[in-house]
């Protein structure tokens, strides 16, 4: 499939090049999930990178490649602020010639300065993403905020249990400081729960027949089990039999207490990027005058 992709992509680029629009188009490759190695027939016995998988809020469902190509953007570049997909709209008004400025009620930034090379300041470096998973499906009723290098998760059924994580040396979140750093947690998970207030975000309820026995049956219980949260450290190793979902049930693992669920199935997601990651799966493209119209309509 990679090998598949690889030449679909360059057959693309190929015929902008024909077309003689390379100079005035921008490709952007990007997936829009997480994976799991295995899924990929990667060698069993490799660890994998990070917990979690699509659906769920960990870096291995979020942490997603992105590469753009297009006029002003040197080869080669890389940015590692934290971008979101819903940083896409902006960009695009932006590349247009648009005042992206102008858009009114959109959660993104336009990225188009940063991949001409501009370097973010603190405001943008450290500003708040928000991952919301209010349900139950392959994972259990959670959410995550990211500031820069730290990261907050909260799973519903376990508050008792602070999640905090320092990205920039522990990239597969195997070590929970939230015990170590507490006003760090607080100030996330505060300014977490403020802001899905603000958006109407459902948060997941109890659920008064909750039944633990009945729970412990379900199929998917052993995943929710090995992705719960934790105390301490969760090496990654422990999950190279996922697959089989064989040591789901590791003594070492918080057992979750799934008695909540919410009373309206709502997610609101984004996915985190970084410009130069490879992989792609998805590709946008996008053409823009020679001579980018200045009095383009915002929303037009």
């Amino acid at each position: 499939m990679g090998e598949n992709l690889d030449g679909r992509i360059g057959a693309v680029l190929d015929k902008i090049e024909s077309l003689g629009i390379a100079e005035n188009t921008y490709v952007v490759m990007v997936a829009d999930n997480g994976y799991r190695h295995h899924a990929l027939h990667v060698t069993p016995e490799m660890t994998q990178p990070h917990h979690g998988h699509k659906w769920w809020a960990w870096q291995g469902g979020i942490r997603v490649p992105m590469i753009v190509k297009g006029p002003g953007i040197k080869a080669g570049a890389v940015f590692e602020g934290n971008v979101v997909n819903y940083d896409f709209l902006p960009t695009f008004v932006d590349w247009a010639g648009g005042d992206p400025d102008a858009l009114q009620n959109i959660d993104g930034v336009s990225l188009a300065t940063y991949m001409s090379g501009v370097k973010p300041d603190d405001a943008f470096l450290n500003r708040y993403l928000y991952f919301h998973v209010p349900h139950y499906r392959q994972e259990v009723p959670h959410s995550a905020i990211v500031s820069g290098d730290k990261k907050v998760m909260h799973f519903y059924a376990s508050p008792d249990i602070p999640m905090l994580f320092d990205l920039s040396d522990d990239p597969g979140e195997v070590r929970n400081i939230a015990r170590q750093h507490p006003q760090v947690h607080k100030r996330l998970y505060a300014e977490m729960m403020r802001y899905f207030k603000q958006v109407g975000a459902r948060i997941p309820k109890r659920n008064p027949n909750y039944d633990p026995a009945g729970y412990q049956k379900h199929k998917d219980y052993p995943e929710h089990v090995m992705w719960g949260p934790f105390e301490g450290d969760r090496p990654l190793d422990l999950e190279r039999s996922a697959p089989g979902r064989e040591r789901g049930a590791e003594s070492q693992l918080h057992l979750i207490k799934p008695d909540c669920f919410p009373s309206l199935s709502q997610t609101l997601t984004g996915s985190k990027n970084q410009f130069s990651l490879l992989a792609p799966w998805k590709f946008l493209i996008l053409s823009v005058p020679s001579s980018p119209r200045k009095d383009l309509k915002s929303g037009a």
